[in-house]
C-alpha cells in the first residue's frame, strides 16, 4: 500500500513538473527495488514540484513580464472602474440636491422681500419637498432655521460650527464637509432679499458604501483573473523545456 501511494505521488509530481518526471520515476523504482517504500522521497518530490515549476517559469523573462503586464492591467482597470463609479454616483447625488433647490430658486426666492415672507414661503415649500433618504433641507433666517421632514442624519453628522457656517453662508456653492459618520455634501443658496440662506445637504455614506461594494466585487474579479493568468502561464511553463542555466543549476 505504501509503495503504491509513493508511486502515485511521484506520478502527480511528474505531471506538475514534467522536466523531472523521468528522473523521479527512476528514483522511486530503484528505492522500491531495494525494499524501501519510498514514501518520504515521494512526498518530497510532490512538495517540491510546484516550486520547481514556478522557478522554471520565473527564469524566463517573457513569462514574468506577461504576468506583470496582466497584473498591472487588472489593477489599472479595477481602479479606473471604481473611480468612474464614484464620480457617477457623486454626480447623481449633486444632481438630486440641485433639483431639490431649483424650485426654491424659481418659486420662493423671487417673492421674498422680508424675513416674514421667507418664513412663510420656506415653511410651505419645505413641507412639500420630496426629499430622499439621507437628504435634508434647511432655510436660515434671523437667528433660527426651518428643517424639512427630510432625514436629520446629515445634520446630526455635522459639528455645531460646521452647521452654523452653512446656515450663515452668503455665497452660493457646493461644500464637502467631514462629519462624524462620513462626508456630507451641501449646497448653499443665499436669499438676498431677506438675508436668509437655503441649505440642502445629503450624506455620502450610501454612496461610499456602494463604492466599497463595487471595489470588493472588482477586486475579487481581478484576483480571480490574476489567478487564472498565473495558472495559464504555469501550464505554458510545463511545455517549455528548462533553460540551460536552470538545467545546470539543478
Amino acid at each position: 500500500m505504501k509503495a503504491a501511494a509513493a508511486r502515485l505521488a511521484v506520478r502527480i509530481a511528474g505531471f506538475i513538473e514534467p522536466a523531472r518526471r523521468a528522473a523521479w520515476w527512476a528514483d522511486i523504482l530503484y528505492l522500491q527495488s531495494r525494499g524501501r517504500s519510498g514514501v518520504r522521497e515521494a512526498a518530497s518530490c510532490l512538495v517540491s514540484a510546484p516550486w520547481l515549476l514556478v522557478r522554471r517559469a520565473a527564469a524566463r523573462p517573457a513569462m514574468v513580464g506577461g504576468l506583470v503586464c496582466v497584473t498591472l492591467a487588472l489593477v489599472v482597470a479595477t481602479g479606473l472602474e471604481v473611480q468612474l463609479d464614484r464620480a457617477r454616483l457623486y454626480g447623481q447625488l449633486d444632481a438630486r440636491l440641485a433639483a431639490d433647490a431649483q424650485p426654491f430658486r424659481r418659486v420662493v426666492a423671487p417673492r421674498v422681500r422680508t424675513a416674514a415672507d421667507l418664513r412663510q414661503g420656506a415653511a410651505r415649500w419645505l413641507s412639500e419637498l420630496p426629499l430622499q433618504d439621507g437628504e435634508s433641507a434647511m432655510v436660515a433666517f434671523d437667528e433660527s432655521f426651518v428643517v424639512s421632514a427630510g432625514s436629520r442624519s446629515p445634520v446630526d453628522a455635522l459639528s455645531p460650527q460646521q452647521l452654523e457656517g452653512l446656515l450663515r453662508s452668503k455665497v452660493e456653492g457646493w461644500r464637502t464637509l467631514s462629519g462624524r459618520h462620513g462626508d456630507v455634501r451641501a449646497l448653499t443658496v443665499p436669499v438676498k432679499g431677506a438675508g436668509g440662506t437655503l441649505v440642502v445637504t445629503a450624506s455620502r455614506g450610501a454612496v461610499d458604501g456602494a463604492v466599497a461594494a463595487t471595489l470588493r466585487a472588482r477586486g475579487t474579479a481581478a484576483g480571480a483573473g490574476l489567478l487564472v493568468a498565473a495558472l495559464l502561464l504555469l501550464l505554458w511553463a510545463r511545455r517549455v523545456p528548462p533553460t540551460p542555466a536552470a538545467a545546470a543549476a539543478d
